[in-house]
């Protein structure tokens, strides 16, 4: 598999755990500690998104609530949407400079700050789960594997 074709893989991946979240969030009647983590993962996928277009050092916000997060993810999937369609191998090797929040410089690919974004959001749709079963929900599965067998 070409690099291009699993980071377009893992993309598509990134944005169904995204709704997938949250209808699971929905569903539980969303308590706080499963809304924090979504709404966190949409605001460092909305930094890392500008860092990718335009450089410079983002700002943003999370969203106060989660009729904020459901809007800023549809913008969300949009942006990466129109990303992903402009990706190519040679892209994905470009090596970029950018700072973190505390304005440390840094230097990785645009390949392994999509991978570090997508992973990210694996991490906390985890803590998304685990904050719905402790509320009496039902998690909804968010695997990998899942993903590949509906796709």
């Amino acid at each position: 598999m070409l690099l291009l074709e699993m980071i377009l893989r893992y993309g598509r991946y990134h944005l169904w755990g995204h709704d997938r979240a949250l209808k699971m969030i929905e569903a539980s009647g969303a308590p706080e500690d499963a809304v924090n983590p979504f709404r966190h993962t949409l605001a460092a996928d909305q930094i890392w998104l500008q860092r990718i277009r335009f450089g410079g050092q983002p700002t943003a916000d999370e969203p106060a609530d989660l009729a904020a997060a459901k809007d800023l993810l549809f913008e969300l999937k949009r942006q990466w949407s129109e990303l992903f369609e402009s990706l190519t191998d040679e892209a994905l090797l470009k090596v970029m400079a950018y700072r973190n929040m505390k304005g440390d410089p840094y230097e990785h690919s645009l390949g392994e700050i999509l991978m570090h974004v997508f992973n990210h959001g694996t991490h906390h749709r985890g803590q998304i789960a685990r904050a719905v079963r402790l509320a009496g929900g039902e998690p909804i599965p968010t695997d990998l594997i899942v993903f590949f067998r509906q796709e």
